[in-house]
């Protein structure tokens, strides 16, 4: 049976699914929040992650959960961006809205959100390497998901995407593979229960075994 991840303005499908997939980081009863840095060759622009904490399930552990601030950015950006030389890629920015935005700027976060999904489609259909970071929250948590649109090493295009905070493996079901294939769709009456209005096109991208993602 497909699954939907909604990782981005509207409800994350696991957070009513008992929290499975959400990705958070193990901390104080107090949000945190983690700085870092895009490659300087593409901006010098700060993310900021506030990290929400679930206190009912304290058992859980998460990459990066370090006090150490010099070290959590480093391995952030090791999750992230692994890696890659992000000179080769377009940089699409930070797009979305957290709960705050959304509340004071429903529409400038909306307008956000229609770009966000332009730029993905643009670089999808055209074959160019591009990075974008979408901001995304419910009412009680907030996360960031990061796309890179590239070759693999055989060659096929996909989506690779990295959601932030992030559960280490063994405290989450398996996540989404490479998403290789993007496609619009517009929002029926059964997508507004996630919050889309229906008559709103979006983009769904898909893994090989149809879990998607939806931006």
């Amino acid at each position: 049976m497909k699954r939907i991840y909604l990782k981005f303005r509207i409800v994350l499908m696991a957070f009513a699914l008992g929290l499975s997939a959400v990705y958070c980081w193990k901390g104080s009863l107090n949000p945190d929040e983690v700085f870092f840095y895009l490659p300087e060759s593409d901006s010098s622009g700060v993310f900021i992650v506030t990290v929400p904490v679930d206190p009912s399930r304290p058992e859980y552990k998460y990459y990066c959960d370090v006090q150490d601030e010099s070290e959590r950015t480093s391995c952030v950006h090791e999750v992230v961006f692994g890696g890659r030389d992000m000179s080769f890629y377009d940089n699409g920015g930070m797009n979305g809205c957290g709960r705050e935005q959304k509340d004071s700027d429903a529409a400038g976060c909306e307008r956000s959100l229609v770009s966000a999904r332009a730029f993905v489609w643009t670089h999808w259909r055209q074959k160019r390497r591009g990075y974008i970071a979408v901001t995304a929250a419910s009412p009680e948590f907030e996360w960031v998901t990061h796309l890179f649109i590239e070759p693999s090493d055989n060659g096929k295009w996909r989506v690779v995407e990295r959601t932030l905070p992030m559960l280490l493996p063994e405290y989450r079901e398996l996540g989404l593979d490479d998403l290789i294939e993007v496609k619009w769709k517009r929002a029926t009456a059964e997508d507004e229960r996630y919050g889309f209005k229906r008559g709103t096109l979006f983009l769904q991208l898909s893994d090989l075994v149809g879990d998607s993602l939806i931006l």
